[in-house]
């Protein structure tokens, strides 16, 4: 039986390979039968609002009743990991749990699911403790001769959808750089005129964990292209944004109905 052990605080992570999954006294068991990633997120979440504080060990056990890709694969470890995470930070100390399993019966996806589980394990790890994650947002302003409105990015990772550029703050950088460093690296765009315009803390605002994210406004004047970070970019309308052309995803909606409180009609 392959297995691999990993952490997330002091709760250890267990991945493996293995057709038995039993559930006992001290074990509760969920059964994924598809890799959908709104599926999987559904279901751990309802799960995990269930439990017991006394439960010691929990088993996931993936049972997907079709064939996937590798781009599926990589993007279900992410959200497996990141509700799991999720969990563990927000019960902190009022919990009994030990470990963790996540059982695979296919050994065909256990290298791959494995592999991304573990840099993404590693990667929450570096950014996650008992506070929020200060991230970053910008609303980039785009006026040109042919274009005029604000930049949306498609996202290339869970939770799918469209948002505004932005990110996470790295360890000595400030916000105003951590700003201008995710606007080049998802737009391409050097941004001006940057300032900041509100910051946004609600529990729940990412379904991944608890951020605390400063949003700032900027200018460009020239149109945004998709860079490393970013699947797509648009420069949207007013009316685009609010008419659901974009599935924004996190709570970008508000944060954009916040701001054209304050604009009016001026873009």
């Amino acid at each position: 039986m392959n297995n691999k052990v990993l952490k997330v605080k002091d709760t250890e992570i267990e991945i493996l390979v293995s057709d038995i999954c039993k559930k006992t006294f001290e074990t509760e068991v969920i059964k994924l039968n598809s890799l959908e990633i709104e599926y999987i997120r559904i279901k751990l979440e309802k799960f995990f609002k269930s439990l017991n504080k006394k439960t010691k060990f929990i088993s996931i056990f993936l049972t997907p009743k079709q064939k996937y890709d590798k781009n599926t694969v990589v993007s279900s470890a992410k959200v497996i990991i990141e509700q799991i995470t999720k969990f563990i930070v927000e019960s902190n100390k009022d919990t009994l749990l030990k470990k963790i399993s996540i059982v695979l019966k296919d050994k065909k996806i256990y290298n791959k699911f494995l592999t991304i589980a573990t840099e993404h394990i590693g990667y929450i790890n570096r950014k996650i403790g008992l506070y929020p994650i200060p991230t970053v947002d910008i609303i980039i302003e785009v006026n040109t001769k042919n274009k005029k409105g604000i930049v949306l990015v498609e996202r290339k990772n869970p939770p799918y959808g469209w948002a505004l550029p932005g990110g996470f703050v790295e360890y000595n950088e400030s916000l105003e750089n951590a700003a201008i460093r995710e606007a080049k690296e998802e737009t391409g765009l050097k941004i001006k005129n940057l300032r900041q315009f509100h910051t946004y803390s609600q529990p729940g605002r990412d379904p991944r964990f608890h951020t605390i994210s400063t949003v700032f406004i900027a200018e460009a004047t020239s149109l945004p292209k998709a860079a490393s970070d970013a699947k797509n970019v648009v420069v949207a309308t007013k009316e685009e944004i609010f008419l659901g052309k974009y599935n924004l995803v996190f709570d970008h909606k508000k944060i954009l109905q916040d701001y054209f409180k304050t604009k009016g009609n001026r873009i």
